[in-house]
C-alpha cells in the first residue's frame, strides 16, 4: 500500500517535471523569437536614424540655399536659385571629398 503511494508520488513528480520542461522549452523559443525580433527592430531603427540624418543634411542644404538667395544680388530669382544650388552642390561635393579622404 505504501509502495503504491510512493509510486503515485513519483508519477506526479515526473508529470510536473515534464510540464516544467515543456514550459521551459516554450519560454526559451519565445525568448529566441523576441531576441531576433529585437535585433530586426534595432537594425530598422539604425536605418531610420541614417535616413533622418540624410534628410536633416538636405534640410540644412536647403536652408543654406535660401540664405544665399536672400543675400545674393540680382533681379532674376530663378537665376539666383540656380546659381545658389550650383554653389551649394559644389560645396557639398568638396565636403564629401574631404570626408572620404579623412576616412581613408
Amino acid at each position: 500500500m505504501e509502495n503504491n503511494n510512493y509510486s503515485e508520488l513519483v508519477n506526479k513528480l515526473k508529470k510536473h517535471i515534464a510540464d516544467l520542461i515543456t514550459l521551459f522549452e516554450r519560454t526559451k523559443e519565445e525568448n529566441n523569437h523576441l531576441f531576433n525580433e529585437n535585433q530586426k527592430l534595432i537594425e530598422i531603427n539604425k536605418k531610420k536614424d541614417e535616413e533622418i540624418k540624410k534628410i536633416q543634411d538636405k534640410l540644412e542644404t536647403y536652408k543654406l540655399s535660401n540664405a544665399f538667395l536672400i543675400t545674393s544680388e540680382g533681379n532674376d530669382i530663378s537665376e539666383q536659385r540656380h546659381d545658389a544650388k550650383i554653389k551649394i552642390n559644389r560645396i557639398v561635393k568638396e565636403i564629401d571629398q574631404c570626408l572620404a579622404l579623412l576616412n581613408k
